[in-house]
C-alpha cells in the first residue's frame, strides 16, 4: 500500500516540453457561452454535436453480439485491414495490401506513434500548415523540434517579395512578380502576418484595390479581362475577397467603412443566412458556388477581427524590409 507524501511529483524533461491544449481551451470557452444561454456547436475537439448515425450503433452492437470483444492483433484484425484497404483503393485508386495497413484508434494516434517511431531527440521536423496544434507538442515530446534553417530562408524569402511583388508605381503589391495586376488575395498580407497592417505598402495595396476592383462596393477577385485564368467571360464579386477588404480596413483603422461594408455584405445572406461565392450586383443575386464555405469562413474572421477576439501576428521581424 501506498502512502501519499508532501513532495510534489516531479515529471520528466519530455512532459515538460508539452503547453497547454489550444484545443480545450476552444471547448473550454464554448462552456462558458453555453453556461450563458448562448447556442454554440462546437467543434473544437472535433466531436459534431449530434447523435451517432444508426447504422454505426448497429454494427457495434452486431460485433458485441458476435464475440469481437477479445484483444486484437496490434495492426487490427484481418477483417478491418482490408476493408480499409478496399476503401482506400475506391477513394484514392490505391494499391495497398492488408500487410502495410495498421489500424489505429485515429489519425492522432497513429502520426503520434509515427513520430515516436521516426523522431529522435534533436532531429529537425518540417510541419506543413494547416496541422493539428497537438503536432507541435507530440514533435516535442519525441525530442524533436522545428526546422530552424527554414527561419532563415523565410526572411530571405520575404525580403524578395517585397522587393519583387511590390510596385511602385501601382503603390501596391501585384500578382505576380513584375507583373502590373492586381490581384485581392494581397488582401490577406496583413492578416497572415507578413506585413502589419499600417505597413504603407499594406495602406498602398488596399487603396490600390479599393480603387481599381472594387464594383458597386464588393471586391472582384482580379481584373478578368486582363488576367489569363483560363476561363471566359466576366464573373461576380467575390465575397470572400469582400470580406478580406472588411479586414483590412478594419485592423488599418478605418473602422467606419469598415463596419459599413461588413453590413452590407450581412444583407446579402439570403434567408437562412447563407452566401454563395460571388454576388452579381447588376442582377442582385447570389452567383456561383452555394453555400460556399470560404465566403462563410472569411465573415468570420472579419467578425472575430472587429469584435477584438483575434489580431494578426508578425510571422517574421519586419523593421526595414
Amino acid at each position: 500500500m501506498t502512502t501519499a507524501t508532501s513532495e510534489a511529483l516531479k515529471l520528466t524533461d519530455r512532459i515538460n516540453r508539452i503547453e497547454p491544449s489550444a484545443t480545450m481551451a476552444v471547448v473550454a470557452e464554448a462552456d462558458k457561452l453555453r453556461a450563458q444561454g448562448i447556442d454554440v456547436v462546437d467543434f473544437g475537439a472535433g466531436e459534431p454535436h449530434f447523435a451517432t448515425p444508426q447504422h454505426i450503433k448497429d454494427a457495434a452492437i452486431a460485433a458485441i453480439q458476435g464475440n469481437f470483444t477479445k484483444y486484437t492483433a496490434v495492426p487490427g484484425t484481418p477483417e478491418l485491414r482490408d476493408a480499409i484497404v478496399h476503401r482506400h483503393a475506391v477513394d484514392f485508386n490505391s494499391d495497398y495490401r492488408r500487410e502495410e495497413v495498421i489500424a489505429s484508434t485515429g489519425g492522432k494516434h497513429a502520426l503520434f506513434n509515427a513520430i515516436q517511431v521516426l523522431v529522435d531527440h534533436g532531429d529537425e521536423v518540417i510541419l506543413p500548415v494547416p496541422y493539428w496544434v497537438s503536432f507541435k507538442d507530440i514533435v516535442r515530446y519525441a525530442g524533436g523540434e522545428n526546422v530552424k534553417r527554414w527561419k532563415k530562408n523565410r526572411a530571405m524569402i520575404h525580403r524578395e517579395v517585397c522587393k519583387k511583388g511590390f510596385d511602385k508605381k501601382l503603390n501596391s503589391f501585384v500578382q505576380s512578380y513584375g507583373s502590373k495586376q492586381l490581384d485581392a488575395s494581397c488582401l490577406l498580407i496583413s492578416s497572415v502576418g507578413f506585413l502589419p497592417p499600417d505597413d504603407p505598402r499594406m495602406i498602398g495595396t488596399v487603396e490600390a484595390i479599393e480603387k481599381r476592383l472594387m464594383r458597386d462596393g464588393l471586391v472582384e477577385r482580379y481584373d478578368t479581362k486582363k488576367t489569363k485564368d483560363g476561363l471566359s467571360g466576366g464573373e461576380g464579386a467575390f465575397l470572400a475577397c469582400s470580406f478580406w477588404m472588411v479586414t483590412s480596413l478594419w485592423l488599418m483603422g478605418r473602422k467606419a467603412d469598415a463596419k459599413a461594408m461588413f453590413e452590407r455584405l450581412l444583407a446579402l445572406q439570403n434567408d437562412m443566412g447563407l452566401l454563395s461565392e460571388e454576388y452579381d450586383p447588376v442582377g442582385k443575386r447570389l452567383v456561383g458556388n452555394f453555400p460556399q464555405a470560404l465566403s462563410h469562413i472569411a465573415l468570420l474572421h472579419s467578425a472575430f477581427a472587429m469584435s477584438g477576439l483575434w489580431k494578426p501576428e508578425p510571422s517574421v521581424k519586419t523593421k526595414g524590409l
